[in-house]
């Protein structure tokens, strides 16, 4: 699969796992914008099952106004489950996987996650799930708005697409 050409082109997402100050797991799906390197969306609960990632990404693709051309991903139960495949199959997305046991094929998503490891589960102790949801979704939107990247010439996922839209809009203009 080639690599994303625009906004919301082509999806990466990947499981992360934490837990809570009384040791209870915290299983966090992400999912972000390969080439915005935006954080489009997460979900984080005990357990995440198939049926709960395709709910996570109808979510994003009507918060965003449209699917993705690819969704790129491991070799999970969840990924490979048919509940998924049906989803993809609706509008033709392209289901990704990367090799077995290579999580740099998943380069995008793996970054994201050490950051987030570093920034946010290393720094936080979670008193529930709920808390650790909105320390999830609170550094989602500072990564997002504030994080300079050093791949977008050093500036933050939302800064980097409201110039590439206004770039595209304006050489529309002139055809």
């Amino acid at each position: 699969v080639e690599p994303a050409a625009c906004p919301n082109d082509v999806w990466a997402l990947d499981f992360q796992f934490d837990s809570d100050y009384h040791g209870r797991s915290i299983k966090v799906c992400n999912v972000m914008d390969e080439f915005t390197r935006e954080h489009v969306g997460f979900t984080a609960d005990s357990t995440i099952d198939a049926a709960a990632v395709v709910e996570l990404l109808d979510v994003i693709a009507c918060e965003r106004g449209q699917r993705p051309r690819v969704v790129r991903m491991d070799n999970g139960p969840e990924f490979i489950s048919k509940t998924l495949q049906s989803w993809a199959a609706e509008e033709e997305t392209v289901q990704a996987f990367i090799p077995p046991g290579q999580p740099w094929h998943n380069g995008f998503v793996e970054s994201l996650h050490n950051r987030m490891r570093d920034e946010l589960f290393e720094q936080e102790c979670f008193l529930d799930l709920e808390h650790a949801r909105y320390c999830i979704g609170q550094w989602c939107h500072r990564y997002n708005t504030y994080h300079p990247h050093s791949a977008l010439g050093f500036i933050p996922p939302e800064e980097f697409k409201k110039q590439f839209l206004s770039k595209v809009a304006y050489l529309s203009l002139g055809t």
